[in-house]
C-alpha cells in the first residue's frame, strides 16, 4: 500500500469507529470495553489449531435455527442456565448443582475481562472437563463478550469459531447452542443469518433473576424468583444467571433450587428442556487437535518495534502453578509478535493525531470528544470573567461577597485544570501509579461541586449588583436565596435521576423516597433550631418557620421508614409529596408586609402544593408505585406527567428566591403587578427547564444512543411481560452514571470481580 494513501485511509476508517485513548493496563485491553479496531484486546488471542469456521454444518435435530429460543418445551422442568463463566465461582457452584442433582448449561465465555484463554488458562479447563463429565451442557457466549448486533459479519464469525476452537481444545468438540452477549443479534444486523450458517440455536430466557443487577443485593434476585415460582401456574421456566456474580452462586442458586424442588420440578440443561437429544449439542471440529497452547493474532509487517509481554499482565482469576508455564508461552508468542495497529488520538483522549503503541497497549471508550473542548471554554470564560470583574474602571463596589467568592472559586477551578492536565497525561509508573486514583477520585468531586459554587457565584453577582441582603436583610435574604435553590435543585435531581439516573438507583438498593426523606428530615432538624434566637422572644414568622422544621423531620423519619419493605426491598411511599404539599399551603398563608409580596407568596405556595400533588398522583397512579413508566428499559421512557414535578418545584424555587423584602420594596415602589412579575419568575423557570433537558438529551444521546426496533420475536412475552434484555442497562450508560452519580471507581474497585466488570448476558 503506498504510504501516502495511509493518513487517509485511516481518516475515513476512524470516522465511522468510537474514540478512545491508549493505555497498557487491564483497564484498557479487558473485552468487551477494549476496542478491537485499535491494537491488541482479550478478543486479539487465536486459540492454537486449525479454524473451524469451514467445517460442515449440518442442522442437528428439530429445534429451530431460525427463531430465538425463549422457553422450554417440556413440563415440570427448570432450564438452569449461567452466563460469563467460567470464573472464580464455577467450581463451588458445581458443587452445589451436584447436591441437587441437577445439570445445567454454561453459556461460556473464551477470553474477556483479562481472564486468559479457557483453554489454556488453569483452572477452566479442568473446569469445563467436569462439566462434561457431570452432565452439563456446554454452550458459547462468544470469544469475548461483544454485542453480536454491533459488530462486522466476519469479526461476529470469529467471535464464534474462536470459542469454538478453545472449547474443542478442550473437550474434543464445541456446541450447537449459543447466547447473544446483551441478548443482541439481530435479524437487520446479518446475525441471524450468520449464526444459522455456523449452526447454532439463539437462545435466550424468561426467567431473568437479574443476578447481573444485584451483585451486592441478591435479596432481590431471591424475591424475583420466588415470586415468579410462587405465583405463576408455569411448569416450565428458561432462567439465567451468572456464575461470575459471587453472590449468584453462593446464595441464590441454592435458595433458587430449593424452590424448584418445593415445586416438584427438575433442574435440567437448556437441550433437554427442549426435547433435544444430548448428541445434537456439540459437532466434532475438522483437523487434528493441538497441543500447543492460544497465541496473540497480531499480523506481521516489516516493522522490528519491540514490545513487552502482554499476557504476563494479564491476572488469571486463582493463583496456580500449573499456570505460570502456559502464561509464559502466550507471552513469548506476544513478545514475538510484530505490532501494526494505531491507536488514533489527540492529547491523550482525543480524535486529530496518530500515535503507535505496542502489543500490549489497547484502546477503551471515553465520555465523549468534546470533553476536554468544552472543559476549556469555560475555564477561559470563567477566568476572562475574573480578570474583567476586577480590572474594569466603570461601577465601584464596596467590598462584598461577591468578590470574595470569587478567589475560592478561581482556586477551585485551577485545582481542576492541573488535575485533568495531569490525568490527560496517562501517567502510571512510579508514584504516579500509586497517587493516580487520589486524583481522579479528587477531579470528579472538583468537577460535581463546581456547578453548585458556581450557582452560588451568580446570585452573590445579583445580590451585590442591586445592594440586596446587608444589614437587618442579611438573615432573611439568605433564608429564601437557600430555600429558593433548594427547590430548584430539587427538581433538578428528580429530573436527572428520571432521564437517565435509574440504573444508579436500582444499584443503590434503594427507592428514591428513601434518599428524599433523609433529605427533609436532616433541613427540618436545621430549621427547627435556626428560624429562632432559642431564649429570646418569638417574633414575626418565627413560630411558622420553626413549626415548618419540626413537620420535615417528622415526616422525613416516617419516609425512611416506609421505603423499605419487610424483606429489605426498595419501595416507594407518599411521604415527600404530602411533605412539598403541606409546605406549600404554609406559604400560600405566610403573612407579608406588602400586598406585593403576598400575592407572590401566595403564588409560591400554590406553585409547592401543586409541585406535590402532582408527585402524590405520579407515584400513585402513573407509576403505581414502580421506579419508573418502563422498567424494562432502564427507565429511559418517561410519562409526560412526571416533568410537572421537577418543573414546578424549578418554578417554585425562583418565586421563592424573588420574593425577599428587599425584592418586593424595589417592585412595589416601581408599581410593577404581581401579575407581571409572576410571569417572569415563571418565564425564566421555564428557560433553566429547558437548558437542563437539553443538557440531559445530549448527554444520554451520547451514553444511551437508541436502540433499533425490537424484532417481533424479541418482543415475545416473559412472565406477562416484555422479555427482559440481559444488559438492557447498556455498558456505556452504565459506566456514564457511575462517573456522574456515584464519581470516579478506584482501580482497586475495579478490579474486584462480579462489581464493575460484571457482564450482563
Amino acid at each position: 500500500m503506498a504510504t501516502a494513501a495511509r493518513p487517509a485511509i485511516i481518516a475515513a476508517l476512524v470516522a465511522n469507529l468510537p474514540l478512545g485513548y491508549c493505555g497498557t493496563t487491564k483497564e484498557f485491553c479487558s473485552d468487551p470495553d477494549c476496542q478491537w479496531q485499535f491494537g491488541t484486546c482479550d478478543s486479539s488471542q487465536t486459540p492454537a489449531g486449525p479454524t473451524t469456521l469451514n467445517d460442515p454444518r449440518p442442522l442437528l435435530g428439530s429445534v429451530t435455527y431460525d427463531d430465538d429460543i425463549y422457553e422450554c418445551t417440556q413440563a415440570n422442568v427448570v432450564a438452569l442456565t449461567y452466563d460469563d463463566g467460567p470464573y472464580l465461582y464455577t467450581n463451588q457452584l458445581l458443587d452445589t448443582l451436584k447436591s441437587y442433582g441437577f445439570t445445567a448449561t454454561f453459556f461460556m465465555t473464551g477470553n474477556n475481562l483479562h481472564k486468559g484463554p479457557i483453554d489454556v488458562t488453569e483452572p477452566y479447563p479442568t473446569i469445563i472437563k467436569r462439566m462434561i463429565a457431570e452432565g452439563h451442557q456446554v454452550a458459547s457466549h462468544t470469544w469475548s463478550h461483544y454485542s453480536l448486533s454491533n459488530i462486522p459479519s466476519d469479526v461476529r464469525k470469529q467471535q464464534m469459531v474462536k470459542n469454538e476452537r478453545a472449547i474443542a481444545n478442550i473437550i474434543g468438540k464445541y456446541p450447537t447452542y449459543m447466547r447473544p452477549p446483551y441478548s443482541q443479534c439481530s435479524q437487520a444486523s446479518g446475525c441471524w443469518a450468520d449464526m444459522k450458517a455456523l449452526g447454532y440455536h439463539r437462545v435466550y430466557f424468561d426467567l431473568d433473576t437479574q443476578d447481573y443487577l444485584n451483585p451486592n443485593s441478591i435479596q432481590n434476585s431471591r424475591d424475583i424468583v420466588a415470586q415468579i415460582l410462587g405465583t405463576s401456574s408455569a411448569t416450565d421456566y428458561l432462567s439465567i444467571q451468572h456464575d461470575l456474580v459471587e453472590q449468584s452462586v453462593s446464595n441464590l442458586s441454592p435458595f433458587f433450587f430449593d424452590l424448584i424442588k418445593k415445586r416438584g420440578l427438575r433442574g435440567v440443561t437448556a437441550g433437554e428442556c427442549l426435547g433435544d437429544a444430548p448428541a445434537n449439542w456439540y459437532r466434532t471440529p475438522g483437523g487434528t487437535l493441538p497441543n500447543t497452547p492460544s497465541t496473540l493474532n497480531t499480523p506481521t509487517t516489516t516493522s522490528k518495534t519491540s514490545s513487552s509481554t502482554a499476557l504476563t499482565q494479564m491476572p488469571t482469576p486463582t493463583p496456580n502453578t500449573s499456570s505460570q508455564t502456559t502464561s509464559t508461552t502466550s507471552a513469548t508468542a506476544a513478545a514475538n509478535a510484530t505490532p501494526t495497529a494505531r491507536c488514533y488520538v489527540q492529547a491523550g483522549d482525543f480524535c486529530g493525531t496518530i500515535r503507535p503503541f505496542t502489543t500490549k497497549q489497547g484502546c477503551k471508550i471515553v465520555r465523549s470528544r468534546w470533553h476536554v473542548p468544552l472543559q476549556t471554554l469555560g475555564a477561559l470564560l470563567a477566568l476572562l470573567g475574573y480578570f474583567l470583574g476586577h480590572a474594569h474602571k466603570g461601577r465601584q463596589f464596596a467590598p462584598n461577597v461577591h468578590a470574595s467568592f470569587a478567589t475560592f472559586l478561581m482556586l477551585a477551578l485551577l485545582v481542576q485544570v492541573v488535575f485533568g492536565i495531569y490525568l490527560k497525561l496517562h501517567l502510571q509508573k512510579g508514584i504516579h501509579g500509586r497517587i493516580r486514583r487520589y486524583v481522579v477520585l479528587s477531579h470528579g468531586i472538583i468537577g460535581k461541586i463546581m456547578p453548585v459554587i458556581s450557582w452560588v457565584q451568580m446570585l452573590f453577582g445579583g445580590i451585590t449588583a442591586l445592594g440586596f441582603c446587608r444589614a437587618d436583610h442579611l438573615g432573611q435574604c439568605l433564608a429564601h436565596f437557600i430555600m429558593g435553590s433548594a427547590f430548584i435543585g430539587y427538581g433538578i435531581l428528580l429530573i436527572i435521576l428520571m432521564l437517565v439516573g435509574q440504573a444508579w438507583l436500582r444499584r443503590t438498593g434503594r427507592s428514591q423516597e428513601f434518599f428524599d426523606s433523609l433529605l427533609i428530615a436532616a433541613w427540618g432538624c436545621v430549621n427547627t433550631f435556626t428560624e429562632h434566637r432559642w431564649g429570646g422572644p418569638w417574633v414575626k414568622n418565627d413560630l411558622q418557620h420553626t413549626s415548618m422544621g419540626i413537620v420535615w423531620w417528622c415526616a422525613g423519619l416516617l419516609g425512611v421508614w416506609l421505603s423499605r419493605k419487610r424483606d429489605g426491598r426498595p419501595k416507594r411511599n407518599l411521604i415527600p409529596g404530602m411533605v412539598i404539599l403541606i409546605t406549600g399551603w404554609a406559604m400560600s398563608a405566610h403573612p407579608q408586609g406588602l400586598e406585593l409580596s403576598t400575592h407572590v407568596h401566595t403564588i409560591f405556595g400554590y406553585t409547592l402544593m401543586a409541585a406535590g400533588a402532582s408527585r402524590i398522583v405520579e407515584i400513585a397512579f402513573v407509576l403505581r408505585d414502580k421506579g419508573s413508566v418502563d422498567e424494562e428499559r432502564s427507565g429511559d421512557e418517561a410519562n409526560s406527567w412526571q416533568y410537572l414535578t421537577p418543573f414546578l418545584l424549578c418554578a417554585s424555587g425562583f418565586l421563592f428566591m424573588g420574593a425577599t423584602e428587599e425584592q418586593m420594596a424595589l417592585l412595589s415602589n416601581a408599581h410593577v403587578s404581581h401579575v407581571s412579575y409572576i410571569l417572569i419568575l415563571y418565564s425564566v423557570s421555564f428557560l433553566l427547564f429547558l437548558f437542563v433537558t437539553m443538557l440531559l438529551h445530549v448527554y444520554a444521546s451520547h451514553t444511551w444512543p437508541l436502540e433499533q426496533a425490537a424484532t417481533k420475536s424479541e418482543r415475545a412475552v416473559t412472565n406477562g411481560a416484555p422479555p427482559r434484555m440481559n444488559g438492557h442497562v447498556e455498558r456505556r450508560m452504565r459506566d456514564a452514571e457511575e462517573f456522574e452519580l456515584e464519581g470516579l471507581m478506584s482501580d482497586d474497585e475495579d478490579s474486584r470481580p462480579g462489581v464493575k466488570h460484571t457482564q450482563s448476558t
